[in-house]
């Protein structure tokens, strides 16, 4: 088999199906169908009438579209704008952006930094890895007394062991 030819009507659909999918949301979707219904109405010679029902089509396949994927009619503020949101590092829930405290699980909004055992990059407190490096983050014990020791300590400032560099 070298070639499965499709009918017209299956690549229009296939090709709008993958143009939605390029948007993204439902309301990208929606203002793309509603330019799709301007361009047909302007070709259509019908005049004004046919631009008036373009335009309706348009806004309620947009609107079915909208409905269909979950997405109904969103509140705009007064500069057409919602507040920025971030999610919750701890549970993933929205939250408005730059609250110290999830709203929904109560776990800390920022995540302290810490650096790197070995490399010093900057990386999440509880990390069990660097990301830059890959070494390990837990911290170097002595074998003697299990004294948590500081980062290129050559003897233990417990004991005095000597530690294993």
């Amino acid at each position: 088999v070298e070639n499965i030819s499709l009918p017209p009507e299956v690549e229009a659909a296939m090709d709008k199906r993958s143009s939605m999918g390029a948007l993204g949301d439902a309301q990208q979707y929606m203002q793309f169908q509603a330019a799709d219904a301007l361009r047909d109405a302007a070709q259509n010679e019908g005049g004004g009438a046919g631009l008036g029902a373009g335009l309706g089509a348009g806004f309620a396949v947009g609107g079915q579209m909208a409905n269909a994927f979950g997405a109904g009619p969103q509140a705009s503020g007064p500069a057409g704008s919602s507040p920025a949101t971030v999610a919750c590092p701890s549970c993933g829930k929205p939250n408005t952006a730059g609250v110290k405290f999830c709203a929904d699980c109560g776990g800390k909004m920022e995540i302290a930094k810490v650096p790197c055992v070995k490399c010093n990059a900057e990386l999440r407190e509880g990390a069990k890895f660097c990301s830059e490096c890959g070494s390990s983050q837990e911290k170097a014990k002595c074998t003697n007394c299990q004294f948590e020791l500081a980062a290129g300590a050559k003897f233990c400032p417990e004991c005095g062991t000597k530690t294993e560099v």
